[in-house]
């Protein structure tokens, strides 16, 4: 498993394929990423994004947004590579 961090909000990652972003103790989001296990995390934490390497070879460029109002936290591919 893998984590991150990106401001205060904890990502992890799972032989599943997932993207776990999580608030505490609990998983409020779950985002498909990979074809199997995801083997590498990387952030850049001032401008938000979240690089993801999967067991496949395929890496994913993610930005973390978070809804204004409600606080509601998701995660948006941007670039397969």
């Amino acid at each position: 498993m893998c984590t991150a961090f990106i401001s205060d909000t904890l990502i992890t990652a799972a032989d599943d394929g997932h993207l776990y972003i999580w608030e505490e103790t609990r998983i409020v989001r779950r985002a498909a990423a990979h074809e199997g296990s995801i083997l590498a995390l990387s952030v850049h934490e001032k401008l938000g994004f979240l690089a993801s390497g999967g067991m496949e070879g395929v890496v994913n460029l993610w930005r973390l947004l978070v809804e204004p109002r409600s606080n509601v936290k998701s995660l948006d591919r941007l670039k397969v590579f």
